[in-house]
């Protein structure tokens, strides 16, 4: 999976995407809930709490993005339905490419996050086997010390 051709898409639309939140927002019909889903997903893309932190780089800001287009999406569904396509056209995207871009950023998310298990898997299974190994190397050490001390003994 090439990720950027992928997500690169997504990226160049993502002010158009922030236009039509705006647009949303300021939708007459449109009421305190869905308003509030869409302030909601702004303050959970800029806060450093998240699900998945930031410092993941990719993961982390893949679930903000996330968050941010099913806040939209979810808002779309509460504006009456011969709106929203004038709002989609007034920021020249079209409804499939919100449709197309959550897919691919659900689809890379899971990716990513499985890649990063894998990832994180190897490293407990290495660091398994090092305190494994770690432990034998200082029980044989502990073992054949009291050999040598019950020979000097002996003697």
């Amino acid at each position: 999976m090439d990720w950027r051709q992928e997500l690169g898409p997504v990226v160049k639309r993502l002010p158009r995407y922030g236009r039509l939140g705006m647009r949303i927002y300021r939708e007459p019909s449109l009421g305190p809930i869905p308003r509030g889903l869409l302030l909601a997903a702004v303050a959970y893309s800029v806060s450093p709490l998240d699900l998945i932190p930031g410092v993941l780089i990719g993961v982390g800001q893949l679930d903000d993005l996330l968050f941010m287009l099913l806040a939209i999406e979810r808002s779309l569904r509460l504006i009456p339905v011969e709106r929203v396509p004038a709002l989609f056209r007034s920021v020249g995207l079209h409804p499939d490419n919100l449709r197309r871009d959550i897919q691919v950023v659900r689809k890379l998310a899971v990716f990513l996050g499985y890649q990063g298990g894998r990832l994180a898997w190897g490293a407990l299974k290495g660091g398994g086997r090092l305190v494994w190994q770690t432990g034998r190397g200082t029980w044989r050490l502990g073992r054949n010390t009291w050999r040598w001390a019950r020979k000097i003994r002996q003697r």
